[in-house]
């Protein structure tokens, strides 16, 4: 019997083939398990597709918002009222 022996050096992957006395036999299958390992190592996971956003994200989206309404609005100006308490009646009536 005639034997091949394959080794991928990058991989460091070795593959024997023994089945027929034919030696251009055995390299036709060794090359063939030598293929379908490195197939197996190539293939990936694939990566999962986000279908909806994560809490921190929602998070970050919503103090943002906050943030630039803080900046945009107008300043209102209430008689006889401190600044904190006329913000606490903006935001209660809406007006």
């Amino acid at each position: 019997m005639s034997c091949v022996r394959l080794y991928h050096k990058p991989t460091g992957i070795r593959v024997v083939a023994t089945e027929s006395r034919s030696q251009i036999k055995n390299r036709e299958l060794a090359f063939k398990r030598l293929q379908v390992k490195l197939m197996e190592l190539n293939i990936e996971e694939k990566e999962r597709i986000l279908t909806r956003k994560p809490r921190y994200v929602k998070e970050q989206i919503l103090k943002n918002k906050k943030n630039d309404l803080k900046k945009n609005r107008p300043e209102k100006e209430f008689p006889g009222m401190t600044r904190n308490e006329g913000l606490k009646f903006f935001f209660k009536t809406g007006v």
